[in-house]
C-alpha cells in the first residue's frame, strides 16, 4: 500500500511535467483541445442516438458512438497538439526553404 501511494505520488507530480518537456511549448491546455475535439466529433454522437428512436438496435448505436469517441479523445487531440506546436519549431513564413531544404 505505502509503495503505491509513493508511486502514485512520484507519477502526480512528475509526469505533468515531463509531458511538458516532451511537447515543449504548447499554446493550449488540455481542455481546449478536447473542447476542439468535442465540437468536431459529437455531432456524430448525437445523429448515433437519434437513429434509437428509429428502431436501431442499442447495440449498434453503442458501437458506432464508441468508434467515435476513441478518435475523440486520441487521435484529434494529438493531431491537434501537432499543428499547433509545429509553429515553435521555427516554421515562419520566411524561412520555410531554409527548413525544407
Amino acid at each position: 500500500e505505502q509503495a503505491l501511494e509513493a508511486f502514485n505520488d512520484l507519477v502526480r507530480r512528475t509526469l505533468p511535467q515531463a509531458f511538458r518537456n516532451a511537447l515543449g511549448r504548447v499554446p493550449f491546455q488540455l481542455k481546449h483541445y478536447l473542447a476542439f475535439s468535442l465540437a468536431r466529433n459529437c455531432p456524430w454522437m448525437i445523429d448515433y442516438w437519434a437513429k434509437l428512436a428509429y428502431g436501431t438496435e442499442p447495440r449498434a448505436v453503442l458501437v458506432d458512438s464508441l468508434a467515435v469517441l476513441f478518435p475523440t479523445f486520441t487521435v484529434w487531440i494529438l493531431m491537434l497538439v501537432a499543428i499547433t506546436t509545429l509553429p515553435s519549431y521555427r516554421l515562419h513564413l520566411t524561412g520555410w526553404r531554409s527548413f525544407a531544404w
